[in-house]
């Protein structure tokens, strides 16, 4: 079933919507042509910062979707209104549930505004509000949150109470979560040397 652009851009559906599910069918590929020929760019002209989530749908009647990973990269390359791309199986209601919680994940924290998916990049207006909320957070100016700092913020901005021993294995977390991306940089690197 085709709907004319006219008819879904006056749509005042369409126009209020916080979140659109682009869904096709993985056994039929025109379908999955039509997400790219005709709907993202169609989306993309009416509102490019509303969250697109796309599913790939009747996972049941596929042997492989293997390709879908990169179906998906290379459409946020494109379109970096996408939140995410999934697959799932309404008929067996596999992965049905995450596709909801999925749409409300992009509605209530959308990636977007904070993060460029086409440069892997932080925006330069979400930076600006990090580097202000660092700021405002190092009471002794030292360009370090120390653990009172860190433990002042909690308490008044979530009204929790965190434990140095809280903050030691949060920073342990971050130190290994640096060091594996360190790890992952080089290694990608060389990669492309060797190439």
């Amino acid at each position: 079933m085709y709907f004319s652009f006219t008819l879904i851009a006056n749509n005042p559906n369409i126009q209020s919507a916080d979140c659109i599910i682009l869904l096709y069918d993985l056994s039929i590929q025109t379908t999955k042509d039509r997400i790219e020929s005709y709907w993202l760019p169609m989306i993309a002209e009416l509102n490019n910062k509303l969250p697109v989530i796309i599913a790939g749908n009747k996972q049941d009647l596929v042997e492989k979707v293997n390709d879908t990973e990169e179906y998906i990269d290379r459409l946020v390359g494109k379109y970096p209104q996408i939140e995410l791309g999934m697959v799932l199986s309404a008929k067996h209601y596999e992965y049905f549930a995450d596709l909801v919680y999925c749409a409300q994940r992009a509605v209530i924290y959308p990636i977007y505004p904070l993060y460029n998916q086409i440069n892997k990049e932080i925006r330069p207006e979400y930076e600006s509000a990090l580097r202000r909320i660092f700021r405002m957070c190092d009471i002794d100016h030292d360009n370090y949150l120390n653990n009172n700092e860190i433990q002042e913020f909690q308490a008044k901005n979530f009204s929790v109470e965190v434990t140095t021993d809280d903050i030691s294995k949060i920073k342990e977390i971050l130190t290994e979560e640096v060091r594996i991306k360190i790890i992952c940089s080089v290694k990608s690197i060389r990669k492309k040397r060797k190439s």
